[in-house]
């Protein structure tokens, strides 16, 4: 299993939130806000993993895991409109 590293992450769901921006704001406010979450993270535990980070949490692992279920959502959801927009478009 490949090792989730939070400053990567929140780095990819920034980019994501770049692309969704114009597009579809609301998903793009949610990448945001799981990007600054993220970045949290990883300021407060620098060198930690996503999973390191959730096998012991404390208030920013909560933060962290509430974070991850919106960000998977959140990306899901952009791809599903992605590929809808690219068939009827």
């Amino acid at each position: 299993m490949v090792r989730a590293s939070v400053l990567a992450l929140a780095i990819i769901l920034g980019v994501v939130a770049g692309f969704d921006w114009k597009r579809i704001p609301v998903l793009a406010r949610c990448s945001l806000a799981v990007a600054t979450a993220f970045l949290i993270a990883a300021v407060t535990h620098p060198g930690v993993g996503l999973e390191q980070l959730l096998r012991n949490p404390d208030g920013i692992g909560y933060l962290v895991a509430v974070a991850r279920a919106l960000g998977a959502a959140t990306v899901v959801c952009s791809i599903a409109i992605a590929a809808r927009d690219a068939v009827t478009g």
